[in-house]
């Protein structure tokens, strides 16, 4: 949030040699590397932590990096991910997840794909009947 991506980079790396698996530091990772504009390794930290454990978070964090180059990849993860937790449809949630303004943007263009319509309207549904 503070937009000193290598501090929390570096932080989070501690985390994991303290605890390999922690794939919320990996998945943290990801979503730094991505401001920083190094979508390659952001790719290789949100699958790393998605084979940790198949969460949301770097499920539409890979979505959002490979919707350019991989657009069916892309909407399938992007569906698996609102299914698992329909929050991160919504903007201000991705927000409080620590996710930086160019994963917001890049997630916002995804999210308008038509093929994620559907699914984006489900999980606003979900969203709003929890409330």
């Amino acid at each position: 949030m503070e937009k000193n991506y290598t501090s929390a980079i570096n932080i989070y790396e501690k985390a994991i040699k303290i605890k390999p698996e922690f794939w919320q530091a990996i998945n943290n990772q990801g979503l730094a590397y991505f401001e920083k504009d190094k979508r390659n390794l952001s790719i290789k930290l949100f699958e790393k932590a998605i084979d940790i454990e198949e969460n949301a978070e770097p499920l539409l964090g890979l979505a959002s990096c490979l919707h350019i180059q991989d657009i069916n990849s892309a909407i399938l993860l992007a569906k698996k991910a609102l299914i698992r937790n329909p929050n991160y449809v919504e903007y201000d949630y991705r927000k409080e997840q620590l996710w930086g303004e160019k994963l917001q943007i890049s997630t916002e263009k995804l999210l308008k794909n038509d093929q994620l319509q559907e699914d984006i309207r489900k999980a606003k549904l979900k969203i709003n009947q929890s409330s």
